[in-house]
């Protein structure tokens, strides 16, 4: 998977493609409302050439991260209860996006998490876009747009396997028990370090059930964020 964020504390890549940003780059909701994508990309790679693609040249990413960055706003100032905020105040929100794409298998479909060998490659166009700012109530909320209509799951923190059969009961929004699988395994294997949740705000081009792995992104885009807002991959547990 390839991912980019934006605001992280030190500018890195991998073999995987995650590219990260230096931590002095401020990205605000304000920023994205107001299509100011060079704050996102400031110093995204620090003079050293990369062959992954850009927020700052990919116009079709730059308009779903815009989307995202409004759907956070409506949703801090309808759904704030634990506290209600100003709507100057949730404009400059401190911010972070990741963007997650789909995968297409030339080869090797469901053989590489079992160790086989299999031919990857990530959707340039097509993945999730996500705009987040963090919780201190130690809670997970994602808004995202389903088929036209809008969806709101919100998770706890736990490990309990009570909250991942909920979602999977509720078949209006089964995708939801990928994140909330995810936040019940890391919350098992690293109790201590997961504390911090956040709001995270989706739009996605990526079509469902059409073999593109969207499930994998999910689970994908979770993880992510729940790491930077609670540094796990620093952590020396991890």
């Amino acid at each position: 998977k390839m991912m980019i964020s934006s605001g992280a504390q030190n500018s890195s890549s991998n073999s995987t493609g995650s590219i990260i940003t230096k931590d002095k780059t401020r990205l605000t909701l304000q920023n994205l409302l107001n299509h100011d994508f060079d704050v996102l990309t400031r110093d995204l790679f620090r003079g050293r050439k990369h062959d992954f693609i850009t927020v700052k040249d990919n116009k079709i990413i730059q308009s779903l991260i815009h989307k995202s960055a409004q759907r956070l706003v409506q949703h801090l100032e309808i759904n704030d209860d634990e506290c209600r905020r100003e709507k100057e105040h949730i404009l400059s929100l401190r911010t972070k996006c990741f963007w997650v794409p789909g995968r297409i298998e030339l080869v090797g479909k469901h053989t590489d998490y079992a160790g086989g060998q299999s031919l990857v490659c990530a959707t340039e166009h097509h993945g999730f876009a996500l705009v987040t700012a963090p919780r201190s109530d130690g809670k997970v909320r994602i808004c995202t747009n389903l088929e036209g209509v809008e969806k709101t799951v919100v998770l706890d923190l736990t490990a309990k396997q009570s909250q991942v059969d909920k979602q999977q009961e509720l078949s209006s929004s089964s995708w939801a028990v990928y994140p909330a699988t995810v936040v019940q395994r890391l919350k098992m294997n690293f109790s201590t370090e997961i504390q911090n949740g956040a709001d995270i705000a989706v739009e996605s081009n990526l079509p469902p059930a059409s073999g593109m792995s969207s499930s994998s992104a999910i689970i994908c885009y979770m993880f992510i964020v729940l790491d930077h807002y609670n540094s796990l991959s620093s952590s020396h547990h991890f």
